[in-house]
């Protein structure tokens, strides 16, 4: 598990709003659909509150290593397999069927239009999961002061 300690700022339902220190995990973290990243190095994090946390508690979020991967997954690999297969497709078809034009230049557009499509997935995707328990951050206990 990735574990993260904050400081609760709001509750509502079974969910509490943690703020916790940035740090370097943050940035390929597959919940970060659950944050809100702010100035000053700190993060406000959206997080399921089974041990009925309460505002000014002192907590440990934590994130299962199943969504980290994903997350990283989405943000670096997907991209980069839609640019690659999009060059490919493009530079295979402008040899194939435009003889006369520039293949380079259609990989180009192709990558792009690839690129595009593959944000476009992402974002409903991520929408998807963040509706589903299972990839949402919890908090895990209560830390004494």
């Amino acid at each position: 598990m990735i574990e993260e300690e904050g400081v609760v700022v709001s509750v509502r339902g079974n969910t509490a709003r943690v703020r916790t220190q940035r740090s370097a995990t943050c940035e390929s973290c597959g919940g970060i659909s659950f944050c809100e990243l702010e100035s000053q190095g700190r993060a406000e994090v959206e997080a399921l509150n089974p041990v009925n946390a309460r505002v000014g508690d002192r907590v440990r979020i934590a994130i299962r290593p199943q969504v980290f991967l994903r997350g990283s997954m989405l943000l670096y690999g997907v991209p980069l397999m839609a640019l690659l297969v999009g060059a490919i497709l493009g530079k295979l078809l402008a040899q194939t069927w435009l003889p006369g034009d520039d293949p380079d230049l259609w990989a180009l557009g192709f990558a792009l239009l690839s690129l595009a499509g593959a944000y476009g997935f992402m974002r409903r995707y991520n929408e998807r999961l963040r509706r589903d328990a299972a990839y949402r951050p919890v908090v895990t206990e209560i830390l004494r002061p």
